[in-house]
């Protein structure tokens, strides 16, 4: 007989999420930059970068220090971005692993080019309301920006995957804030699965799919279905 833990278990198909992968990168046409935070999705961080790395991607996205850490063991060379806010006394682990952070505020950017500058990205929030500086007040940062440039500037659509035009008055919004800027940076992303799946290609520099790579779709309207990558199984 047995044991009852054997009785189901789940399939993780990565070949199936390199093929999503794939797919995003044919129809955005641009460079990814997919999101394998809280764990590629309860996959596995580590095997999920691995199966996407022949992909080129441009770097990763992950919300903790601990999870950069985990990629930076694996071998992982490329930019991590941090998409969840820091404390100040969090950058100097940051630096120390080679991370990217995702910073919005006038204070924490000066620390960062006190203590000797690098890649960071700007968060600019246009209507989420859970991270970054409001896309009307950027040019209160216009100061610090010019001493410590970003490297690149993102928001994120908080219902890209309704057909209305939220995601239209947000990019309006992004748009707005760069332009406040006293430059623009190298790198600028905001379309997640719902948005990359609804439109080709993409108007920015590269694309952040997330929960698309792990087999979940958009809805009604999404031009891209992802395959299937968990499958439960179980014995009768």
């Amino acid at each position: 007989m047995q044991p009852p833990e054997m009785r189901a278990w789940v399939d993780i198909d990565l070949g199936a999420l390199q093929r999503n992968a794939t797919a995003v990168v044919d129809h955005a046409r641009a460079p990814l930059l997919p999101m394998i935070k809280a764990d590629a999705y309860g996959l596995g961080a580590t095997p999920v970068a691995r199966v996407l790395e022949p992909l080129d991607p441009w770097g990763y996205g992950v919300a903790t220090i601990r999870e950069g850490l985990e990629l930076r063991a694996a071998g992982i060379a490329r930019p991590i971005v941090i998409f969840t806010p820091l404390s100040i006394d969090e950058l100097s682990d940051v630096r120390a692993a080679e991370l990217t952070p995702s910073l919005a505020r006038a204070e924490e950017i000066a620390r960062w080019h006190a203590d000797g500058g690098g890649a960071w990205h700007l968060a600019i929030d246009t209507g989420m309301s859970r991270a970054g500086i409001r896309w009307d007040d950027v040019d209160q940062l216009r100061r610090v920006l010019v001493q410590c440039p970003p490297e690149g500037a993102y928001t994120h659509f908080h219902s890209a995957e309704l057909n209305d035009d939220s995601r239209d008055v947000q990019e309006k919004r992004f748009r707005e804030a760069i332009a406040m800027l006293p430059e623009r940076p190298r790198l600028l992303h905001a379309d997640n699965s719902a948005a990359i799946a609804r439109r080709e290609p993409s108007p920015w520099d590269c694309v952040r799919p997330g929960i698309f790579l792990y087999g979940v779709g958009s809805g009604e309207g999404a031009h891209l279905v992802p395959q299937p990558v968990v499958h439960m199984r179980a014995r009768v």
